[in-house]
Order: structure tokens, then C-alpha cells, then sequence
């Protein structure tokens, strides 16, 4: 299931609407579309994901080579399928996988996944990059599996622990529930939710740096492998909201 930009339908139940607002009733439509985060509602839906239908406008990056790449439906909670990846051998390996939207308007973004990891001795990041043709903003929240700490990524790359023993289980189909929630008009985060945690982040500034790119906005999942294991990230669905508060 994969929804167009905003989200929304062009008739609501008193006649026309726009899409690029809300409905007024966002909480029920969020937990209707089958929102991991049922709990935060505080922004509109503007972009869903659960490959139904396939992988689609996923790109998938990876290096070395020799890093796996697949649907499955063994595992899969919302859409027909999920999409398993695996870094290839070695310290160092990752496989990125990267969503693009052109023209998003400014103000607060979420990002909000629901994934799980077999054997997961690695760094998982979930990124938003918002770019409006002279600037570009990263927010971006990393998990690291074996050190059981959270990150937040700051001005100059700068990594701000936030949470720290922070156990979660790992294993096939236990799926854990992260959204992280940024204000690209202030440049500076807003929340992080990783399962049953919500961490006030609204005084951690994003990392920000000169870019030529037009508006547009880059959302990522990637896992870094950093020690000899298996090394596997299920991802099941994403949902992009906006006008978060």
C-alpha cells in the first residue's frame, strides 16, 4: 500500500478537498492507515509504505558488493511483503535504502518505521534530508545494537547520545517502532520515539551544510555492519507525516 503525496483524498465526507491539508480527524485516519506509532498522532500523513505492491521507488545502495536486497512475505505485518536486507562480509559493510519527494513544503516532518533485526550486530540509521536548492538539513536518529545507546546527528556530524542501555529484542519478526520528528523551518529536532521511550529532542540542532540540490526531500533507512554476525534489517512499513508539532 502506497499512498500519494499528502496522503489525502480529494473528497472528504462534506465535499471537496484540498491535499495538502489535513482531515479534521487525523488521529482516526493515521490509525486507520495502519500507523506503527498509533499512540503520536500530532501530524498529517503524507507518504505510506508497506510494499504491497513491491518495492517500487525504493533505490537500495550498498558496499561491497554482495549485499542482499530482497522482498519477503514471511515476515510481513501490513503490506504483502516486507523488505529484508543483509550488509555484505566485514566490518564496515552497509546497505542503504533511500526514498525521494520532490517539492515538500517546509515545517515539521516525521519519519516513522517499523522494523526488526535477526542477529543485528550493527548501526541502524533513519534519516530525513530536506533540501531547498542552497541548503541542506539532516535529521537523523542511529541506533547502535551492540552498545544499546541512541544517537541524535548534530551540526559538523557531531553524534549526541540521547539514551543510553537502551535493550531492545532482537529477533525474526519482532518488530520494533521508531519515529523521529524534525522542524526543517527552525532546524532543529523535535522527538524521538523508539518503542515505548519518547525522548524530547527540541533542543539538538540538525546537521545542516551548503547544497545545490532543489527542493526535495530524501528519506533513509541504512544499516552499518560493526561486528561479525549474521547482520539482517526487516523493514515492513514507513509513513512520512507533516505539519508535526
Amino acid at each position: 500500500m502506497s499512498f500519494p503525496y499528502h496522503g489525502l483524498p480529494d473528497w472528504g465526507l462534506t465535499g471537496r478537498k484540498a491535499t495538502v491539508y489535513g482531515l479534521d480527524d487525523l488521529g482516526e485516519a493515521v490509525a486507520r492507515l495502519g500507523s506503527p506509532v498509533v499512540w503520536d498522532r500530532r501530524g498529517d500523513v503524507f507518504w505510506i509504505e508497506t510494499f504491497q505492491y513491491g518495492r517500487r521507488k525504493a533505490s537500495v545502495l550498498g558496499e561491497p558488493t554482495g549485499f542482499k536486497n530482497s522482498l519477503s512475505s514471511f515476515l510481513a505485518e501490513h503490506g504483502a511483503y516486507c523488505m529484508v536486507v543483509r550488509p555484505a562480509a566485514g566490518i564496515g559493510s552497509y546497505v542503504v535504502l533511500r526514498w525521494f519527494h520532490p517539492l515538500p513544503p517546509f515545517g515539521g516532518w516525521g519519519h516513522e518505521v517499523w522494523w526488526s533485526g535477526y542477529d543485528l550486530g550493527g548501526k541502524v540509521s533513519f534519516s530525513m534530508i530536506y533540501s531547498d536548492g542552497s541548503t541542506m538539513w539532516t535529521a537523523q536518529a542511529m541506533y547502535d545494537v551492540p552498545e544499546k545507546k541512541l544517537y541524535l546527528l548534530g551540526p559538523l556530524g557531531v553524534l549526541h547520545e540521547i539514551a543510553s542501555d537502551v535493550s531492545l529484542l532482537m529477533g525474526l519478526g519482532v518488530y520494533h517502532i521508531i519515529k523521529v520528528v524534525a522542524d526543517f523551518d527552525t532546524g532543529y529536532y523535535k522527538r524521538v520515539i523508539l518503542d515505548r521511550w519518547e525522548y524530547d529532542c527540541e533542543k539538538y540542532a540538525l546537521c545542516s551544510e551548503e547544497s545545490p540540490i532543489e527542493n526535495s526531500l530524501m528519506h533513509s533507512i541504512e544499516i552499518r555492519r560493526t561486528v561479525d554476525s549474521t547482520c539482517e534489517l526487516t523493514i515492513d512499513t514507513l509513513i512520512l507525516t507533516q505539519n508535526e508539532l
